[in-house]
């Protein structure tokens, strides 16, 4: 059973019961629906969803937490705050923590139980890179048959990549209801991971994914994703240039 808690926070000046914009509902319920539906994509996963009314983030979720009594908390790690503590007011002198933010701070000095942090691919420490890099990766892997392990009985390989969600930003800029999506950013895993993610899982039916290895553009190619290849243009512009200043048609 996986519990997915939405937290709605309410300002001091409101009182806890006071009436939330309809936006914010809104974001919420997708919010939860998709946590459900990406959970229970795998066999046997039930995903309960809730949404909760709280002054602070990280009090509800220790909060629900212990009244849940559940096993382990999964946060997404927020980027920390540059405010110093007030010392003369009873907090923390000098500057705080530049680890993590306030919300992961106290759900890691107050959780009744186990904290999984998770980091977005671009993070402001490069170890949290590093990590959505490996668990990327094994994505990829997960479906080689021949992949070295040391494991006594290792795990079947999958039969397709897994998915791996980082969906704010598609979500945010509206993928549901787009009719053309371009991955266009630094990294060719990323691209192809998210060009699939748009092609199978939103049904986007004009994807364009930028591959730099010529290799896998024409891989993916075969495989139903449109793909453009800048270093293959640019291998073909030069040839074409060379053969040109030497007159060869």
């Amino acid at each position: 059973m996986i519990e997915a808690l939405y937290v709605v926070e309410v300002p001091m000046s409101l009182p806890l019961d006071a009436r939330v914009p309809d936006e914010e509902i809104a974001a919420a319920k997708r919010a939860v629906t998709r946590a459900k539906e990406v959970g229970e994509e795998y066999e046997g996963v039930v995903v309960a969803t809730a949404m909760v009314r709280a002054r602070a983030a990280g009090e509800a979720i220790v909060s629900e937490a212990k009244r849940r009594g559940v096993e382990a908390i999964v946060l997404a790690a927020e980027k920390p705050t540059r405010m110093r503590g007030g010392k003369l007011l009873g907090g923390r002198g000098g500057p705080r923590d530049r680890s993590v933010g306030e919300t992961t701070r106290y759900v890691l000095e107050k959780a009744p139980c186990r904290v999984v942090l998770t980091a977005p691919p671009v993070d402001y420490l490069c170890d949290h890179e590093m990590t959505s890099l490996l668990v990327r990766d094994a994505c990829f892997a997960a479906p080689i048959p021949n992949y070295a392990t040391r494991q006594w009985e290792p795990a079947p390989p999958l039969g397709k990549i897994p998915h791996l969600y980082y969906m704010d930003a598609l979500l945010e800029a509206g993928i549901e209801r787009a009719d053309a999506f371009v991955a266009s950013t630094d990294g060719d895993n990323t691209n192809l991971v998210i060009a699939q993610i748009a092609q199978k899982r939103f049904d986007v039916k004009t994807v364009v994914v930028r591959v730099l290895d010529p290799a896998r553009a024409t891989w993916y190619e075969q495989q139903g994703l449109r793909t453009v290849c800048p270093t293959k243009i640019a291998i073909e512009m030069l040839d074409e240039a060379v053969n040109e200043g030497l007159g060869v048609s």
